[in-house]
């Protein structure tokens, strides 16, 4: 198995989910894929 490791811009994503009140972010499944090809 490959694990790949994502970087992600945390600050904003903590910004974003104070200001809109959210107490649960994940990633999945396409999102991920999307991710890792736009890093190709």
């Amino acid at each position: 198995m490959t694990i790949t490791a994502i970087e992600l811009p945390t600050e904003k994503i903590a910004q974003f989910c104070r200001e809109w009140q959210v107490t649960e972010f994940a990633l999945f499944g396409s999102v991920l894929r999307w991710i890792r090809w736009k890093q190709s």
